[in-house]
């Protein structure tokens, strides 16, 4: 009956070290490639890190039928009208902190600093028309009125409204 050969110690201490060269790599690959960037805030050449990335959702229906969000919103110059807030946004790619990247209604509230942001700013960011009496080129006239409902409870806040993490906005123009 023949004997497994015995491995000697340094052998051992060779194949532990591989084992652990392999995890480093593995998390380096990760980091770099952005495997991991819920765990590292994304960061391109000449910005400072993202703190505060949220995601608040807005529908609008003009007399009961829904307004497509346009994408890009704070990003294609086209949709990017206000300049205001572009102390706390991405500098490389230029893009406003509150911006669309789909016709989905979420904004991407993506801050290198906490701070609150409103309603009122994103349609301002937008160039669109927002308030109590308008929304959009519609305005209240004795048939139809601007009404805004934040996770199903009407509200009055309209662009004082501060914007949360995973809230429902709706604004209906109409009856």
């Amino acid at each position: 009956m023949r004997r497994k050969p015995r491995v000697k110690g340094n052998a051992n201490k060779f194949i532990i070290a591989g084992i652990i060269a392999a995890i480093a790599v593995s998390i380096a690959y990760g980091a770099v490639s952005g495997s991991f960037s819920s765990l590292t805030a994304p960061a391109a050449p000449h910005n400072e890190p993202i703190i505060m990335h949220i995601h608040p959702k807005i529908k609008i229906m003009m007399d009961g039928k829904s307004i497509s969000m346009p994408e890009n919103i704070g990003i294609n110059s086209a949709l990017y009208k206000s300049h205001a807030l572009d102390t706390y946004g991405m500098k490389n790619p230029r893009m406003s902190p509150l911006h669309t990247h789909d016709s989905s209604g979420v904004i991407h509230v993506e801050s290198t600093a906490m701070r609150d942001y409103t309603l009122g700013e994103f349609f301002d960011v937008w160039g669109v028309t927002f308030s109590e009496t308008c929304v959009m080129d519609k305005c209240n006239d004795g048939m139809n009125k601007i009404r805004m409902y934040v996770d199903g409870k009407e509200s009055f806040d309209f662009g004082q409204h501060i914007l949360s993490d995973g809230e429902e906005i709706v604004i209906e123009y109409g009856k």
